[in-house]
């Protein structure tokens, strides 16, 4: 009888555990009829050759779980630091310090520990990782050749097992930990009035005794600190009440929550999910992890139009805020002259936009108007001996063609807003102002503006939010399925769109969508923060 060696490669085996090439191995060779302890596996090939998805996911929740370890940890340290700072953030606020210039001192002193500790953890770790990896591949090396060979590299520094992007991502994680940590920590302290600074008056000891150090300072007792301190305030009759009907508040609102939870969290953590797969219509069952290559994907490949995309959405907000606010002030104006007749019927008629339909009112503008051989503005332009326009089928005339039609269906509620807020402005103040020779400009300038700024400003944010995620008006004037105009005009949500529904590439417009998700999250986060600081 012969004996034969076959050696064969799996063709997917880049996507399979090492367990699944195990067994699809054994499944191989019985088909062969070969018996399943002749068939062996080349670990030193997959070990140089080849990385286990379930090792990229363990490490991804090993990660996450060390960035959450840190989380905690150092919002301990500074949640107990903190208690005897309180009378110091009382008095800063006594004289006069913002809520913003308080939290910028707890997040500028964090940061500035963060910085003067991250070199020398960096050295530490630097130096305790090579030596134990050395050690690891020392004590591995046994008598496998490989393993050995690969010793000897290690040990002669031919191989490094340090790299910049190493450095990079910890720096990163650093620095994003200590941000996150220090969140509440500046909340916290930017609540505290000199009212409540006065109470910890209190608690302090008439004997000043010296410190001994922190020698004995851990985190354990740091946690326990904390706790003892969350126990003590528990024992607040007036906490446990407010406690008490919180719960029940709660307990009411459960059913909502439940239902917010499924229709509002649920889908938006899933899509998150979906973003980090290769999902589409070839892999809709098999679909696999892939991590983050879709975002890599959509910010640092120019050519596959996200960046284009965003772009244009940018513009495309900044362009119809500017006219909305420009156009609505001055209508708002003239319907506020003195002795203007028909005042109410002028109203009317600038609000009948705005109360219809906005997918009517799109697709009128497209076959009523921009049509290009029976619109109503090629029919007056062939009138007037021109050549008609076909004003969606280039991109730049598309743009203003689609910015026409949004201030159309907008400038209404911005108008009715405005004037309203016209109508609050004593007329004092314009008196005086007349009387020292103001001008229409200057007046508008010092009182106008400052007087409605902050009655306008919601408004403006909501309408600001509503055209960065605007829809409607691109897709179904340019991009309706069926009816494309020629122009290739792309905000963000199209492109999701067409990502999604049109190439059902799923996990790509997912990554699109969160990402999204993201910019109006942050967005939010910093109109509510000034929000916050006007008061």
């Amino acid at each position: 009888d012969r004996e034969y060696r076959v050696m064969f490669r799996l063709a997917d085996a880049e996507h399979m555990t090492t367990d699944e090439i195990e067994e699809r191995g054994k499944e191989i060779g019985e088909d062969f009829g070969v018996p399943e302890g002749n068939v062996v596996e080349n670990r030193e090939y997959l070990v140089a050759n080849y990385t286990d998805p379930s090792f990229v996911k363990g490490m991804i929740v090993v990660i996450v779980m060390v960035v959450l370890a840190g989380i905690l940890t150092i919002y301990s340290i500074y949640y107990v630091s903190m208690i005897p700072k309180v009378q110091e953030y009382g008095k800063l606020k006594a004289i006069g310090s913002t809520k913003r210039q308080i939290r910028q001192m707890v997040f500028r002193e964090g940061m500035l520990v963060t910085a003067l500790a991250l070199p020398v953890g960096l050295l530490i770790s630097s130096f305790l990782s090579r030596w134990i990896m050395k050690q690891m591949i020392t004590f591995m090396a046994g008598e496998d050749p490989l393993m050995q060979v690969a010793a000897e590299l290690v040990k002669n520094g031919e191989v490094s097992l340090l790299h910049w992007w190493i450095y990079a991502i910890t720096i990163m994680a650093v620095l994003f930990t200590s941000a996150v940590s220090l969140a509440k920590p500046m909340r916290i302290a930017a609540k505290v009035s000199p009212i409540e600074a006065m109470r910890y008056q209190g608690l302090e000891k008439r004997g000043k005794k010296v410190r001994k150090g922190y020698q004995n300072l851990t985190i354990f007792r740091l946690t326990k600190a904390n706790m003892a301190r969350n126990k003590n305030a528990h024992g607040n009759r007036q906490q446990n009440k407010k406690r008490r009907e919180t719960l029940f508040a709660y307990s009411w609102s459960l059913p909502s929550l439940v239902l917010i939870l499924l229709i509002v969290i649920f889908p938006i953590l899933y899509t998150g999910y979906i973003s980090m797969t290769n999902m589409n219509i070839y892999h809709w069952n098999n679909y696999e992890f892939i991590g983050l290559e879709n975002y890599k994907d959509a910010l640092l490949v120019f050519d596959n139009g996200f960046l284009t995309a965003l772009l244009v959405t940018i513009l495309w907000t900044v362009v119809n805020m500017v006219l909305q606010l420009v156009i609505a002030f001055i209508m708002a104006t003239l319907l506020n002259i003195k002795g203007l007749r028909l005042r109410n019927v002028y109203r009317t008629l600038l609000i009948f936009p705005w109360a219809m339909p906005g997918y009517v009112s799109i697709l009128l503008w497209k076959t009523g108007m921009f049509n290009s051989q029976f619109g109503l503005l090629n029919q007056w332009m062939i009138r007037l001996g021109m050549e008609p326009v076909r004003w969606l089928g280039s991109d730049v005339i598309a743009f203003i063609s689609c910015t026409t039609v949004n201030l159309w269906l907008a400038l209404p509620f911005m108008i009715t807003i405005i004037d309203g807020a016209l109508q609050s402005v004593d007329r004092s103040f314009y008196e005086s102002a007349l009387l020292d020779g103001a001008t229409w400009l200057e007046r508008t300038r010092y009182i106008t503006v400052p007087m409605i700024r902050s009655i306008i400003a919601p408004s403006v944010m909501i309408t600001t939010f509503t055209t960065f995620k605007q829809f409607d008006v691109i897709y179904l004037l340019t991009q309706q399925v069926g009816s494309k105009t020629g122009a290739n005009i792309h905000t963000i949500l199209t492109y999701a769109y067409e990502k999604a529904f049109i190439t059902n590439n799923y996990g790509y417009s997912s990554a699109i969508s969160i990402l999204i998700f993201g910019m109006l999250l942050v967005f939010s986060l910093v109109t509510n923060g000034r929000k916050e600081e006007s008061r």
